[in-house]
């Protein structure tokens, strides 16, 4: 089974891709902030993180950055608001995530980030 790790200190958001997730077979397990999250990333190693980009103490890209240290193979999607989404997706991706993710969320565009988290971890796995 797939399992994914959702950070975002809005409760709503959290709630609302978790459930999505799980209807779609994804193991999940929620964070309401940065530091929490990189110590579940710890404990938990998932398959693919989601993560907000503007949170309390430790932002988005902060937090993808400390993970990245713990695990550089790190699949993490960075999810944001932010009407200029380009300029965050630029900032995002040359930080070392995946993919920026839009809210309210695409939801066949979630699924197709979970398929390409799985292809990579077999390409690297049968690499």
């Amino acid at each position: 089974m797939v399992s994914a790790l959702v950070v975002d200190d809005e409760l709503f958001v959290v709630v609302r891709l978790k459930n999505f997730l799980e209807d779609n077979h994804v193991d999940v397990v929620t964070a309401g902030s940065g530091e929490e999250a990189i110590e579940l990333y710890r404990k938990n190693r998932p398959d693919i993180m989601f993560c907000d980009v503007v949170m309390g103490k430790l932002d988005g890209v902060s937090t993808m950055k400390k993970i990245r240290e713990v695990d550089p193979s790190a699949f993490i999607v960075l999810i944001t608001a932010m009407a200029s989404q380009d300029v965050v997706r630029e900032q995002a991706m040359s930080a070392g995530a995946v993919d920026v993710l839009g809210k309210p969320f695409d939801k066949a565009r979630v699924l197709e980030l979970v398929a390409r988290c799985v292809q990579e971890k077999e390409n690297q796995t049968h690499g």
